[in-house]
């Protein structure tokens, strides 16, 4: 992934948390090694996205993560390795 690959993805995953509650504080150090871990492991954008979209009000990336993780599981039961 390029540096303006990953740039577009953070950018991402932080607008659809602020975009379901934007009272979300800022991308903590925490979250952003949260995303940076996605990214390397080649989880797509959209997977990430749809996680946080089946949550209410993710106050933050880190709130998120169980629904995206789950996400991503669901992903890799659905495509074929």
């Amino acid at each position: 992934m390029t540096v303006a690959e990953r740039a577009h993805y953070i950018a991402a995953v932080v607008h659809a948390i602020h975009g379901k509650t934007p009272e979300a504080a800022r991308i903590s150090s925490a979250d952003f090694d949260i995303v940076a871990k996605w990214m390397d492991r080649d989880i797509p954008l959209r997977v990430v996205l749809q996680g946080i979209e089946d949550m209410d009000k993710p106050a933050s990336i880190r709130h998120a993560r169980p629904a995206i993780e789950q996400e991503i599981e669901r992903w890799h039961r659905a495509v074929p390795r």
